[in-house]
């Protein structure tokens, strides 16, 4: 008897902790929509934030060797 309610228990504890997972992600995904209309956005064209050498602007090159 004692070990069906053991069972029963962490079933239950399982389910109630998936559902609340699932709502957790439910209304993360419900209010990102509404988060991301308050960026915003970068008003800096992409020329301007490239280095240009010529001008004696520091260049920066990043190799990566890894996989």
């Amino acid at each position: 008897m004692r070990d069906e309610a053991i069972t029963v228990a962490k079933r239950a504890s399982t389910t109630f902790l998936t559902c609340l997972g699932a709502a957790a992600l439910a209304l993360a995904v419900a209010v990102a929509p509404a988060d991301a209309k308050k960026v915003k956005p970068d008003t800096k064209p992409a020329e301007e934030t490239i280095a240009d050498p010529a001008n004696g602007e520091p260049m920066i090159l990043v190799v990566s060797l890894g996989h």
